[in-house]
C-alpha cells in the first residue's frame, strides 16, 4: 500500500501525467505490482547519484520492497513516462 501511495505521490508532484495505471498480477510465483504513468519521465541515471540530491520517495519504496523480500525497479525516460514495478515472491 505505501509503495503505491508514494508512487502516486511522485506522479502528482513531478510527472504531469494524464493517465496512471495500477496493475497487480501473479506470474511464476511472483506477485507483481506496477504503477505506470504517461507523464514527463526522467533520466533513471539520476537515481544513481542520489547522494548529491537524495530521492527519498524512491529510496523509501526500495526499502519497503526489500523489507518484504521484494525488488523494486524504476523504468523511465524523459518524455516517455515512468513505471515503478515491485516483484515479491509468494
Amino acid at each position: 500500500f505505501r509503495i503505491v501511495q508514494e508512487a502516486l505521490n511522485n506522479v502528482a508532484k513531478h510527472a504531469g501525467a494524464k493517465t496512471v495505471r495500477i496493475n497487480v498480477s501473479e506470474s511464476d510465483g511472483l506477485v507483481v505490482l506496477a504503477v505506470c504513468d504517461d507523464g514527463a519521465g526522467f533520466n533513471p541515471e539520476a537515481l544513481r547519484s542520489y547522494q548529491e540530491q537524495p530521492r527519498w520517495g524512491i529510496l523509501s519504496m526500495q526499502e519497503r520492497a526489500q523489507a518484504i523480500g521484494g525488488k523494486l525497479t524504476v523504468d523511465s525516460a524523459p518524455g516517455n513516462g515512468t513505471s515503478v514495478v515491485v516483484r515479491i515472491g509468494r
